[in-house]
């Protein structure tokens, strides 16, 4: 099924949620309108977010981006590339990966 939002729609929702941490919410509403994110989007959405955000916000995120058709080798990639961020530093970045592995 076609959702009614587009992709940039779906990343704007996530980053306000992350902001009001309730991505978990957010990531069910778009899923039942069958919102796809963009891979890029999706990857800027961590990177941005990942700075700022706790781990659990980030490992929400991650989560998402996998439900919302973000395909798991990408999600596996952004998230090596958000290991130099701060987000990482913070402690996500090892829990994200172990969930990821499966």
């Amino acid at each position: 099924a076609k959702s009614p939002l587009a992709p940039t729609v779906g990343v704007q929702i996530l980053a306000l949620a992350a902001k009001e941490n309730r991505v978990p919410v957010a990531a069910e509403e778009l899923q039942r309108l069958c919102v796809r994110l963009d891979d890029k989007q999706f990857q800027d959405l961590l990177m941005a977010e990942g700075r700022r955000c706790s781990a659990e916000i980030g490992e929400h995120l991650l989560s998402a981006g996998v439900a919302l058709g973000v395909p798991l080798e990408f999600v596996r990639a952004a998230l090596a590339k958000a290991q130099t961020t701060k987000y990482v530093a913070a402690g996500a970045g090892g829990a994200s990966s172990g969930e990821l592995q499966r």
